[in-house]
């Protein structure tokens, strides 16, 4: 279900409006679309979370993520979770 930014006259579909935006520009930034919305709908307070992992989401189902390697992911892990790691194998 797609998350409103508030109740009222001013509904807004977050999740729709961030998709048409990512289709609209594939390099489009979540800083920037956070910016757009507001400009678009200055009397709705967007939580800039909510906007973000709309972002994230509309970027995933249009095939636009990267997934990293288990290299990388272990290389963003805490040296200490990473030793513990290392040790299990």
């Amino acid at each position: 279900m797609a998350k409103r930014a508030a109740a009222g006259k001013d509904d807004v579909n977050v999740s729709k409006e961030v998709r048409a935006l990512v289709e609209g520009n594939k390099d489009i930034r979540g800083p920037e679309v956070i910016s757009i919305l507001k400009e678009r709908y200055p009397s709705v307070e967007f939580n800039e979370n909510s906007v973000q992992v709309a972002y994230a989401n509309a970027r995933k189902k249009l095939g636009l993520t990267r997934t990293r390697s288990e290299e990388h992911t272990s290389e963003l892990q805490s040296h200490l979770n990473l030793v513990c790691r290392l040790l299990l194998e």
